[in-house]
């Protein structure tokens, strides 16, 4: 049986009521040294440590089960759909371009993935700007697997990308 589900787009995300979890000052609070989470456990100082939603180091990439061959065609195919799809857009070449108006009419979510990608963002006290990053990263695990619609297993893999070793 297949049930219809809303689609949710990226205002829409994050206009969700989540108390302090969204803003900087509720996330930790930061002294000279460095910062103590509620947790009790040190975090160096925003000032060398850069912005509180970047990672300093990236997820590792599984090992792939391809070959070369294999792996460049999919990402051929994938930047072609991407090429057709901003073909009326100028400024915007690639997912990673995409700005709000791009996530709204391209990156529309599942209520499944919805919760998916909320959750996160409380969890992990990600910013706006990260969360719309998981949205490009997992339009374009999307394009890769040669699907039209974003479904949570993109969402839920873009998160993994997305979230901070000190929570994995």
């Amino acid at each position: 049986m297949h049930v219809e589900v809303p689609a949710v787009t990226a205002r829409e995300l994050l206009r969700v009521p989540r108390g302090n979890a969204g803003s900087f000052a509720g996330r930790q609070r930061f002294s000279s040294e460095g910062a103590a989470s509620p947790a009790g456990q040190e975090h160096p100082s925003p000032r060398h440590a850069g912005s509180s939603d970047r990672p300093q180091s990236r997820t590792p990439l599984p090992p792939a089960s391809d070959d070369s061959a294999a792996i460049r065609s999919r990402v051929e195919i994938a930047r072609a759909i991407q090429q057709r799809r901003f073909v009326d857009r100028p400024r915007v070449r690639a997912n990673a371009d995409m700005g709000l108006a791009e996530l709204d009419a391209f990156c529309r979510l599942d209520l499944a993935s919805t919760a998916i990608l909320q959750k996160a963002v409380e969890s992990f006290s990600l910013s706006a700007r990260a969360a719309h990053r998981c949205l490009r990263v997992g339009r374009t695990i999307a394009d890769l697997a040669g699907v039209r619609e974003i479904a949570i297993e993109h969402v839920a893999e873009a998160v993994q990308y997305q979230t901070p070793e000190r929570y994995g």
